[in-house]
């Protein structure tokens, strides 16, 4: 009803702003990894040509680690205390620090891998076609530190490997007899939409959607588990021989300690891009949103991050729940669910959508791989 009450005009302007461009430096540091920096220069919205190029032909990059300089081949490691210089003849100086957070010593994960429904089909020197749709509900310990504040991202990547095999080739296609689609990522814990105030929470705006940004602000002091998972996940086969192994597939999930840069960067991106106030700005009935900026020229981030990884592995569920399937099938054991479309049996097909069909609860720790999610910093290595 509101923009219904709104009436107004407007007139297009060239507003004429005594602004000079100043250096602009964004870096997100990972403990393990050279340090990148993406050093670039302020500009108008109005100044078209400076949107197309706005690099910095003649800045000098000094990084200093612990006080002391290093050069770009440098690796951060977790406790460092960087500071990142640029100087410029055009566009003058800039700077900002940062310290790489501590990873977590071990992440343990607990989850439930939920079979929703199974739809296979078997042909006689064809194999195997099917598809399988699943749920997983994770929960991961967070210890606590009780000397300081914490921030911390959870994300994830996932993976299907596909060997160099043409066993795993339909040659009619030359495309992988197997597929894994990845779902939806289930981050409604609380914990992830503590910026997220109640009056938006009833106006059904949400966080973030596949960054589950948080802090210990609502933990006080405690460890707890954090709960999440994957929905309306789906691995499909086709021809399969299941002589030959189900390709392997899962998640690697990923909790980083970040900087406060990092998390307050993130917060100002939400209320601007997805919170109330965001969009009320937008149509004038609340001040503009200001960006968020730890460098001495108001432009730019400079962040840190630290990993831990822990893997959900897919594989073990997936050919159980299809060789399952084929034991029934040959030994014409079928639940009330099953159903033989062709009296020769010759053909069999499994049509399921029973939650309990197929059940399985793993644990796993993960001390050492370290493996980076995807994030919305963009920085000088594009993440």
């Amino acid at each position: 009803m509101l923009p219904l009450l709104l009436t107004g005009c407007y007139t297009d302007f060239e507003p004429k702003l005594d602004t000079e461009p100043v250096l602009c430096l964004n870096s997100l540091i990972k403990a393990g990894e050279p340090i990148k920096v993406n050093v670039s220069h302020t500009w108008v919205y109005t100044d078209v040509k400076g949107e197309k190029d706005h690099s910095v032909k003649d800045a000098e990059i000094r990084i200093l680690a612990n006080g002391q300089q290093v050069n770009n081949t440098y690796i951060a490691k977790e406790g460092d205390q960087i500071r990142i210089e640029a100087n410029s003849q055009t566009y003058g100086y800039a700077e900002a620090e940062v310290t790489v957070p501590y990873a977590l010593s071990a992440a343990n994960i607990d989850y439930d891998i939920m079979l929703r429904s199974l739809q296979a089909d078997i042909t006689p020197g064809q194999g195997l076609t099917g598809r399988i749709m699943f749920d997983i509900k994770a929960e991961i310990d967070l210890p606590i530190s009780r000397d300081k504040d914490h921030y911390y991202l959870l994300g994830y990547n996932y993976y299907i490997v596909i060997p160099r095999n043409p066993t795993y080739m339909d040659p009619d296609t030359s495309s992988p007899i197997q597929s894994f689609s990845n779902g939806h990522f289930n981050t409604s814990d609380p914990i992830f939409s503590e910026y997220v105030s109640d009056f938006e929470n009833t106006l059904g705006y949400e966080s973030f959607y596949d960054n589950a940004f948080f802090s210990d602000k609502r933990l006080a002091g405690a460890s707890r588990k954090i709960s999440f998972g994957f929905n309306d996940c789906r691995f499909s086969v086709s021809k399969w021989n299941p002589d030959s192994d189900i390709m392997g597939c899962g998640y690697k999930v990923t909790l980083n300690t970040i900087s406060k840069s990092y998390f307050d960067w993130a917060m100002y991106f939400w209320n601007n891009e997805n919170g109330l106030m965001g969009e009320l700005s937008d149509i004038g009935l609340a001040e503009p949103f200001w960006g968020y900026s730890n460098v001495s020229t108001g432009a730019g981030v400079v962040a840190a991050q630290s990993s831990t990884t822990v893997t959900i592995d897919l594989k073990n569920f997936i050919q159980k729940t299809f060789l399952d399937f084929i034991q029934q099938s040959n030994s014409q054991v079928f639940h009330p669910q099953h159903n033989v479309e062709d009296g020769s049996n010759n053909h069999l097909t499994h049509t399921s959508t029973n939650d309990s069909l197929h059940h399985e609860k793993r644990a796993a720790c993960d001390r050492s791989q370290q493996y980076c999610s995807s994030s919305l910093l963009g920085g000088a290595d594009g993440t």
